[in-house]
């Protein structure tokens, strides 16, 4: 059974996305997960979710979509995360421009409209990872895959990852 696992673990926050960012730069909603709040979000599929952590364990997978606006401009910000590789298994998925019902399992099934950053096939050799990056979009349920790409996070322990959506990327 295919494991997926959104990618909102340990620390994820959002921010408006700028060409330059000011240096007083801070995130809009720094800890979106800690503590979790239920009146934040939406959950579609089949999934656990609690303090710094979303699982599905469904071969169908499932998403936790973030109810509130950003601030202007609303459809540009970044996505950080940290991902715990300690014993990887299974898919992250982070969904941007996400309509609610944004559910999407890796392969061609999908709802809603959204691009989504998909990290997969997540393996260790000798203390170094690798993984594919995968980045698609979806249109009222039409999966198009954009870019694929090796992704090599840090050896062991915990990887951040900064996701930026801006006007000419999406």
């Amino acid at each position: 059974m295919k494991t997926a696992r959104l990618a909102f673990l340990a620390a994820l926050g959002l921010a408006p996305a700028f060409a330059q960012a000011p240096q007083n730069y801070a995130y809009e909603y720094p800890t979106l997960l800690n503590p979790y709040s239920s009146s934040q979000w939406t959950s579609n599929g089949t999934n656990s979710v609690s303090n710094n952590m979303y699982t599905s364990s469904s071969s169908t997978g499932g998403s936790l979509i973030f109810s509130p606006t950003v601030a202007a401009p609303s459809n540009c910000y970044e996505v950080h995360l940290k991902l715990d590789l300690a014993s990887p298994s299974g898919n992250y998925f982070v969904y941007l421009r996400a309509s609610s019902n944004a559910q999407y399992d890796g392969g061609t099934t999908a709802t809603g409209t959204f691009y989504a950053v998909e990290i997969t096939n997540i393996s260790n050799s000798q203390g170094y990872y690798t993984a594919n990056l995968n980045y698609v979009k979806v249109v009222n349920g039409s999966v198009t895959q954009l870019s694929s790409d090796g992704f090599y996070p840090v050896s062991g322990g915990t990887t951040d990852v900064r996701i930026v959506m801006i006007q000419g990327n999406g």
